[in-house]
């Protein structure tokens, strides 16, 4: 008749005697602690498996064990996404912003692995999207995961704010979630009202009056998509388009009416050349999506023009004489 029993190694008592009725061959069982003994304390333990034929025959083995509840739920912690927002196959895109890159990090008071990790992506009415990482045994610490945009089919998604999720559970069974949010922007923004003045400027002779050239313009990005946007304003020969000046590489400010400036000097910020110049305007939202260029023309004019008197006459004349 085999039978177990499961004894306090600290304080040396019995805590169940049950007896089981088995035959011979290999056998398993799950004790379950919260079952077969709910009440005991943290501490060291034994399992104490004995086995006795009907001639009273016995053996014993012993199985020290150690009970040590956590209650304590493990730390789930998303530490950026970056960039937001991105930009994953948008037509105007510079190509930089393909992805975007979710940071989190894993933690718990007790040593151990952390089991069903999971990030998820979902939509702006909880539906799930993209399953990232799902139902992973991770160790403690730091990942990057990549997310290109795409849904479980690979098909790109549409425009908007996307939830991020992460859950995990510790090797007790203790649950611990975190959320972010990241916006997904294919749309290109884009550039009206252009007016340039002057259409001439001196650098070198008229300082403080016709001495740079002011381009006016509106912006406008998608309506849903917050965040500032970029402006740039580069300057070219107007015979053979060679790049003279970056008046204004990627000056951040908002949507809406704007200015931007050249001061009429080279890339050298030497007074640039007489002759005639073309400028190139655009803007980019803050996913990398680039407007259309806009093109004018301005003429640097260092020339001063030239007054000849040609003939004066008559000489002598009489004023207010009747």
């Amino acid at each position: 008749l085999p039978f177990t029993s499961l004894f306090d190694i600290a304080n040396a008592r019995a805590v169940s005697d049950p007896a089981v009725s088995i035959n011979k061959g290999l056998h398993s069982n799950s004790i379950r602690g919260a079952n077969i003994a709910p009440s005991l304390p943290n501490g060291a333990y034994a399992l104490d498996v004995r086995v006795a034929d009907d001639a009273s025959n016995s053996s014993t083995r012993t199985i020290p064990f150690r009970i040590a509840r956590d209650s304590a739920p493990p730390m789930a912690t998303i530490l950026e996404v970056s960039p937001n927002p991105f930009s994953p196959e948008g037509a105007t895109s510079l190509g930089e912003d393909d992805f975007t890159e979710i940071t989190y990090r894993l933690s718990d008071t007790r040593p151990g692995a952390i089991r069903a990790v999971r990030l998820e992506v979902a939509d702006a009415v909880a539906n799930p999207v993209r399953r990232l990482v799902w139902m992973a045994t991770q160790e403690q610490g730091d990942y990057r995961v990549r997310w290109d945009g795409r849904n479980e089919s690979g098909a790109g998604v549409p425009d908007g704010r996307y939830t991020v999720t992460l859950r995990i559970q510790d090797q007790a069974g203790n649950n611990a979630s975190d959320f972010d949010r990241v916006v997904v922007d294919n749309s290109a923004p884009s550039v009206s009202d252009v007016l340039s003045v002057p259409t001439a400027i001196s650098v070198r002779s008229n300082a403080g009056h016709a001495d740079r050239l002011a381009v006016r313009f509106r912006g406008v990005n998608t309506p849903s998509v917050a965040g500032p946007g970029k402006t740039y304003l580069s300057i070219h020969a107007g015979s053979n388009g060679e790049l003279s000046a970056k008046a204004v590489d990627g000056k951040t400010d908002n949507w809406g009416a704007g200015v931007a400036e050249w001061n009429g000097t080279n890339r050298f910020g030497f007074p640039a050349d007489e002759g005639l110049y073309v400028y190139r305007l655009s803007r980019r939202d803050f996913a990398e999506n680039k407007s259309d260029v806009v093109r004018g023309s301005v003429y640097v004019d260092e020339t001063r023009p030239v007054v000849t008197v040609s003939n004066v006459g008559p000489k002598t004349w009489s004023v207010g004489k009747a």
